[in-house]
Parts: C-alpha cells; structure tokens; sequence
C-alpha cells in the first residue's frame, strides 16, 4: 500500500494498539509479542517514511471498550463502567483527518 499512500497528500497509517504494547505480562505470550510488534513496526515505519513523504505513522489506545471481546474476556466486569467504543472516537478521527498533519511516530492514549 505504500505506493498508494505515497500519491496521496494527506495519507495516514493508524495502528490500534493497547497497553500490552507497552509491557509484557505473564502468559500473555505471542499476545504480547505481537502487540511489541505492532508498536515498533509503527516507529520503523515512521521513521522510514518521515521527511521524505507525506505519510503520518501513528498508534492509539483506545483504553478498555465495552465490545463483545471485552466482554468473553471479563464477563465479572460491569460493562456501565467501560466506554463504548464511539466514546472514544474523536482521537482517532483526529489522527486521521486534517487536524493530525504533521503528527507522525507517536503513541496517543485516547483517554
């Protein structure tokens, strides 16, 4: 997709990440492996592409969200208590649109 998003003058790359990406936790494993992946391949590929294009490479974490995952995975949770995932929309639209240009190589908590 690089080539495309090379034409484009207002091109962004948006990972989702979370705050496994940040520190590993026990048997967490290839879940944790993948989410430290994640997370560099968004800094190698900023790197790569600033300066020389108009792409921006960013992550955000969204933090906890009431989904059907979050629920299977914490069914003693009170889904009152976690925001729904429109509640945390604004960042990413942010980082997305117009107001993110000249962001890139950053990872923005949404809440």
């Amino acid at each position: 997709m690089l080539p495309l998003l090379r034409l484009s003058k207002d091109a962004s790359v948006l990972f989702v990440t979370c705050a496994a990406s940040l520190r590993g936790r026990a048997y967490a494993g290839a879940d944790a492996a993948s989410r430290f992946a994640l997370e560099g391949l968004m800094q190698v590929l900023s790197e790569e592409t600033d300066g020389s294009t108009d792409i921006r490479v960013n992550s955000i974490d969204p933090g906890p969200m009431r989904t059907p995952l979050r629920r299977a995975a914490y069914p003693g949770e009170d889904p009152a208590a976690i925001p729904e995932p429109r509640e945390v929309l604004a960042p990413f639209l942010c980082l997305l649109g117009p107001a993110g240009r000249g962001i890139t190589g950053r990872r923005v908590e949404a809440r």
